[in-house]
């Protein structure tokens, strides 16, 4: 009978400063990097492919192959540029969908080699796939109370835009100072209730892939665990939030400031090597990230509920009595 396979050198259950976090969570990706890149792979890779097939929509009207240089030509207005946008908001659409499970099959492969336990890439997918509907209903009620906290502060913005438009001038200008007001002091308290509900429910991907609860479920039980950790919790994920800023925003934005001015005139080109550099560094940084959520999730329940304990208690030999 084949025994289990189980990873060597396992990270210790314990609670984790800042600092033993960041590090336990960079050794689990280096000693995994390729499953959990490959798991990225997974959804990033095609999610790349339709980003360059629509950014080729464009490739008839694209002044770089517009002829002769200084032709006039009817890009802005193109139906071909219609189409590369609608294609980038579908894709943009399936790529949410598919990350969802992404996420998940990270989370999964992050948890069985914290807890000395191997997975391959499709063990992964199976088991967070085994949980669509939980993750989808969770992701869409998230994204629903999103919409709805911020539905006030786009509505400001568009009574901005349109008030110019007005026929009365001073209707306008009342209109714009109303929405002017509004926009001060109704934003902030709107980001401030949307992050302090974000901080919450960070680790519901995690609850409901790990402990096998339901999409409401899984919310529930990530916002009883950051009970009474909120500021922790949100201090790591802001300094994790600024790295990975960090890591991602350079390159990518280094690779369109040059694409743009070398290739001037040319949303092709720019848009496919801004995709590609993206997609390698999202391939490379979201495992990490999520590797540092999911073991704060751990930490979580290790400081809240014992759980170092009640793994040790599972694997310890049972006592035969007489």
């Amino acid at each position: 009978m084949e025994t289990p396979r189980v990873a060597s050198q396992a990270i210790t259950l314990r609670p984790l400063n800042l600092g033993e976090l960041l590090d336990s969570a960079i050794t689990l990706y280096r000693r995994n990097w390729i499953t959990l890149i490959g798991i990225s792979a997974v959804v990033s890779v095609p999610i790349l492919v339709m980003q360059i097939f629509s950014a080729l929509l464009t490739l008839p009207n694209d002044p770089l192959f517009s002829g002769a240089p200084g032709a006039s030509n009817d890009f802005g207005g193109s139906l071909g540029l219609l189409a590369f946008y609608g294609a980038t908001i579908l894709v943009s659409i399936l790529g949410g969908l598919a990350r969802v499970f992404e996420l998940g099959a990270i989370a999964v492969a992050v948890s069985e080699q914290y807890l000395n336990r191997v997975v391959t890439i499709k063990q992964a997918y199976l088991r967070a796939l085994g949980k669509w509907l939980p993750l989808l209903i969770a992701s869409f009620l998230i994204g629903l109370i999103t919409v709805a906290i911020m539905l006030p502060f786009f509505g400001v913005i568009g009574l901005t835009a349109f008030s110019p438009y007005l026929e009365s001038s001073s209707a306008a200008s009342a209109g714009l100072a109303a929405s002017m007001v509004c926009l001060c002091f109704g934003s902030v308290p709107l980001f401030v209730i949307w992050l302090a509900l974000a901080i919450r429910w960070t680790f519901f991907t995690q609850t409901i892939v790990l402990e096998d609860l339901g999409g409401v479920a899984g919310i529930r039980r990530s916002w009883r665990l950051t009970k009474g950790s909120f500021w922790r919790v949100a201090g790591i994920l802001f300094l994790l939030g600024i790295f990975i800023y960090i890591l991602t925003v350079i390159p990518t934005s280094a690779i369109q400031f040059g694409a743009t001015a070398l290739f001037f005139g040319s949303l092709l080109l720019p848009t496919v090597l801004n995709s590609i550099v993206a997609t390698l560094v999202t391939m490379v940084t979201e495992p990490l990230q999520y590797a540092v959520l999911t073991l704060l999730y751990y930490d979580l329940r290790v400081r809240k509920e014992g759980f170092d304990l009640e793994m040790l208690m599972q694997h310890m030999p049972a006592v035969n009595s007489k």
